[in-house]
């Protein structure tokens, strides 16, 4: 499934790498750019609440193969579109096919682990950024040997392979221990899991979490070029750091909830948006030839801005326990999404008018403003906790 999580993100998170590629060959300006990161994650925004219903239904192998074959035909479909507007078109039904990747991992990991599941959930979700690593090394080197389009087939092949080919191998936890529930039972726990208390102050921290996620995934490279004068493939370095500590980040985040913070998920994120404050004005006043300023940043901003998604799914999941574990990560998701795809373009339109230094102000003020409903979270969780002791004595 960690696989699987790879080759889905290779375009979808990796797709920032070719922004100088994109922005030159079409002649469109930053918040035309966000638009194809917004249109990418509205996409999965509009299914990922479905996909997490059909995840329990259909089982997490079914739909992986599903999302990686979707994936194949929409990113190669989109290579060959003749405008902007066809192409991201195509962009955002790929983003349709792709939301049921997380839902299907989300409860992989689930039924297949009782212990460390923070930290089994951050190695699942480390193939968001190892993903977002190999299209940031791979679509690049092939735009720059050919062309934009070369690298979105190149990145659908791989999607493929990854894809589809890893879920072949992987089967679902045994049907007598997690039976499949119908679609009407699905239906009839959605309610109680959608206004569950911790699931709607999560999600409102996680979707501020998730704007700045997907603006770093957008416009850092872009900020390397534009603010720091460095060169295209210097960028790309830039980017890719980001992304590794990314992965990282979701390692120590997840092993700290399971250890240090006895499986609670929710200080992590609230320390996280916190730090992100850090990051995101370090990005801020970035200048031309402020290399170690902006690695730092970045790293800094990879770490606590893109650290978070085990975290907010292993919550999730556990909110929705074994049976709805799919649904609940879908919901939870589509808030997420909508906010990530709302991001980029409002992130690119605000850099148009005032730059892209007050943009990333702007992500500061938004990490502070998250810590709020984290700790209201936090609150819900510990008083469902209560409940569940009092049931149970």
């Amino acid at each position: 499934m960690t696989a699987a999580q790879i080759g889905g993100a290779v375009v979808q998170q990796g797709y920032g790498s070719l922004a100088p590629f994109i922005v030159e060959y079409f002649g469109i300006n930053k918040a035309a750019l966000g638009a194809s990161f917004t249109l990418i994650m509205l996409g999965s925004a509009f299914t990922v609440a479905a996909g997490g219903m059909a995840v329990d239904r259909f089982g997490e192998r079914n739909m992986t193969i599903f999302a990686g074959v979707g994936i194949f035909v929409t990113l190669t479909m989109a290579a060959f579109m003749p405008t902007y507007g066809l192409m991201i078109a195509w962009l955002f039904v790929m983003g349709l096919t792709y939301g049921a990747m997380t839902p299907a991992g989300g409860r992989a990991i689930l039924t297949w682990f009782t212990r460390d599941r923070g930290f089994a959930m951050s190695i699942r979700q480390m193939g968001v950024p190892i993903g977002a690593i190999v299209g940031g090394f791979m679509l690049p080197l092939l735009a720059v040997r050919w062309n934009y389009k070369a690298a979105l087939v190149g990145g659908a092949i791989l999607a493929l392979v990854l894809t589809a080919g890893a879920a072949s191998l992987y089967h679902d936890a045994s049907e007598d221990s997690f039976p499949a529930p119908r679609f009407k039972q699905v239906f009839g726990g959605i309610r109680s899991i959608a206004l569950d208390p911790r699931m709607l102050c999560l999600a409102s921290t996680c979707a501020l979490l998730a704007v700045a996620q997907q603006s770093m995934v957008g416009f850092i490279a872009l900020t390397a070029v534009n603010r720091a004068h460095f060169s295209v493939t210097t960028a790309a370095s830039v980017f890719i750091a980001a992304q590794a500590a990314s992965m990282i980040g979701r390692l120590v985040w997840g092993r700290a909830s399971d250890i240090v913070f006895g499986g609670d998920r929710v200080m992590p994120i609230a320390l996280s948006c916190a730090l992100l404050i850090f990051g995101a004005a370090g990005l801020a006043m970035t200048t031309p030839g402020a290399t170690l300023v902006l690695f730092a940043s970045a790293l800094l901003y990879g770490f606590t801005g893109a650290g978070w998604n085990g975290l907010f799914a292993a919550a999730m999941a556990e909110i929705g326990g074994a049976r709805f574990a799919g649904s609940a990560i879908g919901i939870g998701l589509t808030a997420v999404f909508f906010a990530g795809a709302l991001g980029p373009l409002a992130f690119g339109a605000f850099a148009d008018a005032h730059g892209l230094s007050s943009a990333w102000w702007s992500i500061a003020v938004l990490a502070g403003v998250g810590v709020i409903p984290a700790v209201l979270a936090r609150r819900a969780f510990a008083a469902a906790a209560l409940r569940e002791r009092a049931s149970l004595g």
